[in-house]
């Protein structure tokens, strides 16, 4: 069977079309679920996601997609604001979610580079999801800015890969190029779902000019029919592949 798997920076919701017009911000999260229906995602790995945030209505983000999906979800925790909400990756499927664990990547302070002053802790997301009776386990995270944590969250990836023993998808925002050696270190262990590394591109959706958001799978996973719409619901276009094994 095919599957209709990618990845999606939602931003934690806010219009980015509206807010480029107006410099206003609305948090539309009908419509970033309306683009994952739209876009026909099975399996939907997502970034920048807000879970209890009271000044957006105390909203459960990932929870909210989900449920105007009519999906199953999960939420993976990177950070805690200061204003109070949490913030993470989750994920959201239209098969059950059989398990999933969060893993830290956080760069101590102490060990942090000097002039360096965007870091930011981030999670790896890993989850099994049931497909008719197989295992697919997806892989979410959201890659840091600083040299050091993008390093560790190469590292973290890779370690994780290497423990695999069935089918497996990797997504995200990873903000990084495809000529970076980053990009040749999860290239070498997972295969990119294009041919052309530099292509479609993602960021920003206005008008895209680089791609930093991935779809890599193991070995024994096919791929189709990649595609990142210029879908200026959020900053950054949904990316999307046709998967079978």
């Amino acid at each position: 069977m095919n599957l209709k798997v990618g990845t999606y920076n939602i931003q934690h919701g806010r219009w980015h079309a509206h807010f480029c017009k107006t410099g206003e911000e609305i948090i539309d999260l009908d419509g970033v679920a309306e683009v994952i229906r739209a876009m026909g995602f099975d399996i939907c790995g997502l970034n920048e996601v807000r879970r209890n945030d009271g000044a957006l209505h105390d909203v459960d983000q990932a929870k909210l997609i989900a449920e105007k999906l009519g999906y199953h979800f999960v939420f993976a925790k990177a950070i805690t604001h200061h204003k109070g909400y949490e913030y993470g990756n989750a994920l959201v499927s239209k098969y059950p979610i059989r398990s999933y664990r969060a893993i830290p990547i956080a760069v101590p302070v102490e060990k942090r580079l000097s002039g360096q002053s965007r870091y930011e802790d981030r999670v790896l997301l890993i989850a099994e999801i049931e497909v008719q009776g197989r295992v697919l386990t997806m892989m979410i995270c959201h890659f840091g800015l600083c040299p050091d944590e993008i390093q560790l969250a190469v590292d973290t990836v890779k370690a994780e890969v290497a423990k695999l023993t069935g089918h497996a998808i990797f997504t995200g925002d990873l903000n990084l190029v495809p000529t970076s050696t980053y990009y040749a270190e999860l290239a070498s262990v997972l295969k990119d779902s294009t041919v052309n590394p530099a292509l479609p591109l993602t960021f920003p959706s206005h008008a895209p000019n680089k791609k930093i958001d991935y779809l890599f799978a193991s070995a024994d996973v096919r791929i189709t029919d990649v595609a990142a719409p210029a879908v200026t619901q959020t900053d950054h276009c949904p990316y999307i592949a046709t998967v079978a094994w």
